[in-house]
């Protein structure tokens, strides 16, 4: 898949909108969107998964008062 596709397909997969779009909160931020869309990616060699929120949440009931909620 080209880089320019991966944005837009976010959340998308068997939807029944085919076309998605991508933007910016800022437009200062949008020579970076454009740089980054046409840079090509970089190969990675391992990614990490965050715990579920059932996870954090049992978690945090184990632990009430080190602060983290």
């Amino acid at each position: 898949m080209p880089p320019h596709e991966s944005p837009g397909r976010a959340g998308r997969y068997g939807s029944k909108f085919p076309v998605g779009e991508v933007a910016c909160l800022c437009a200062d931020d949008l020579p970076l969107l454009h740089s980054s869309l046409t840079a090509p990616s970089s190969v990675l060699e391992q990614a990490g998964l965050l715990p579920s929120f059932d996870l954090l949440y049992m978690c945090s009931r184990l632990h009430p008062n080190s602060g983290f909620y």
